[in-house]
């Protein structure tokens, strides 16, 4: 059975959805974590701005390392 780990990074999203919109930005910090072997499992709004998005958490997984056997 796999088994998974996982991480989120809670993303400042203010500039990226306001006049300054970069979707570039966005994919350098998707790239980042594919480099480090993170997949992006979810994309959850914390909507702390009442009716605008602020902050995103992603949130990302990757196969854990299996055990290491210790047999000679």
């Amino acid at each position: 059975m796999e088994r998974w780990e996982y991480t989120s990074w809670r993303v400042n999203v203010a500039g990226f959805f306001g006049p300054s919109f970069d979707p570039a930005e966005i994919d350098r910090v998707l790239n980042q974590a594919g480099a480090e072997g993170w997949e992006l499992a979810s994309v959850t709004d914390l909507n702390w701005n009442q009716g605008g998005s602020k902050f995103l958490l992603y949130t990302f997984k990757r196969p854990r390392a299996a055990p290491r056997s210790d047999a000679r």
